[in-house]
């Protein structure tokens, strides 16, 4: 029953598989057996086994497990070694991880061709749990991490790696950096696709999986990316792209109730992104400014007559702080909150306000606005904000 053949047809393998099913309930011990001799036999004497398709109808986890134990795979030579690897990988990919991480991590001469196979086949099934090992080869092992590379693109030159998009930026770069350009012929010369070709391939579509995504992480990826290389064409389209995309996910229509608010008090403001809270912010600012110099002014609220000055910046925080409160009705505006831990001086980083509203996805978090309060008489009125704002 092994040995008869299946010549790929699509009749041929569905005969077989009816002779299985009817075998098996009786004769699975015998049939696992002697397809453990069949290999044995191929392993010695450096042949091919030719079985997929009789491996295929006898797996289970246990057989899986049996054929795990029973050969040398750890740096496989013989074909039918590397083909027993490919069905463990392709069918039992859990039970045969550890082995293909030791694998990978084998820097031996003797098992440069184990490793690089074993990295092919764990990347392509789940990239990120071994980027790291793999980055921090291809650093020291340029040769190996080309072979790798070169692969993996071969084989999935229109589908990027589900990786970061930082990770994907790295691989974009290193791609660049370390694998050529194709050799493009002119007119009426024959060009024949090589590695460099699937390189290009994969690059182009891992600048296409950060356009399509487009998150905040993606751009800022893509603007690495274009930075590193501004002679590139079509970057900057990229980039734009990404940008417009970004910008059309992040849009949120107002909805009935939103128009419905609006229409009652015209002075509500809906809060779907952060320039939407700073904006309201800065109109409830103008409320406080003209609340200042008003007929009844709340300026002297706001001086200090004993000492003929301003008051402190701690209380026109606590004053700007109670007033926009009461304008930013459903925001919470909060004092002096730590914003960033400091692990050099256990002090946490801290804004004078903050200002927090629940956008239209409450299940992503609130917009958060920070504010810094300066008086004009300050010395570091045009500096701070970088330090105190923008570097947080």
């Amino acid at each position: 029953m092994l040995a008869f053949p299946v010549s790929g047809r699509a009749d041929d393998t569905a005969d077989k598989s009816v002779l299985f099913d009817m075998a098996m309930p009786h004769i699975r011990a015998r049939l696992e057996d002697q397809m453990l001799q069949l290999i044995g036999a191929a392993v010695e004497t450096k042949e091919h086994i030719h079985l997929a398709t009789e491996l295929e109808l006898l797996d289970t986890p246990a057989f899986a497990q049996a054929l795990l134990d029973g050969y040398e795979i750890r740096i496989p030579q013989r074909p039918a070694e590397w083909e027993i690897l490919r069905f463990l990988t392709d069918n039992h990919m859990e039970l045969v991880r550890p082995l293909l991480i030791d694998q990978l991590r084998d820097t031996d001469d003797d098992s440069r061709e184990a490793s690089i196979r074993a990295g092919v086949a764990l990347f392509h099934h789940d990239p990120e749990p071994v980027w790291n090992d793999i980055w921090s080869r291809a650093d020291g092992d340029i040769s190996w991490a080309q072979d790798l590379f070169c692969r993996l693109a071969d084989a999935s030159r229109y589908r990027a790696p589900a990786l970061s998009a930082d990770r994907l930026a790295d691989l974009y770069l290193w791609l660049r950096a370390n694998i050529g350009m194709p050799d493009l012929t002119g007119p009426g010369v024959a060009h024949f696709l090589d590695s460099r070709d699937f390189a290009e391939m994969w690059r182009n579509t891992l600048v296409q999986r950060l356009i399509e995504s487009a998150t905040a992480a993606d751009i800022d990826a893509l603007n690495r990316i274009h930075q590193a290389e501004p002679g590139m064409s079509g970057l900057d389209w990229a980039l734009a792209i990404a940008r417009r995309n970004h910008a059309v996910k992040q849009w949120r229509p107002l909805t009935v109730d939103d128009l419905d608010e609006l229409a009652v008090d015209p002075r509500r403001r809906p809060i779907r992104t952060a320039l939407d809270l700073r904006s309201a912010t800065v109109a409830a600012l103008g409320d406080v400014q003209a609340a200042l110099q008003g007929d009844t002014p709340e300026a002297p609220l706001l001086w200090d007559t004993y000492s003929k000055r301003p008051k402190s910046e701690d209380e026109i925080s606590d004053y700007l702080r109670n007033r926009l409160q009461v304008i930013l009705e459903g925001a919470v505006v909060n004092r002096e909150v730590q914003v960033r831990n400091n692990r050099e001086h256990g002090i946490g980083e801290r804004t004078d306000l903050r200002i927090d509203a629940i956008g239209p996805d409450a299940t992503a978090g609130p917009i958060v606005l920070p504010i810094e309060v300066k008086g004009c008489w300050h010395d570091d009125l045009e500096v701070a904000w970088e330090e105190q704002l923008l570097n947080r």
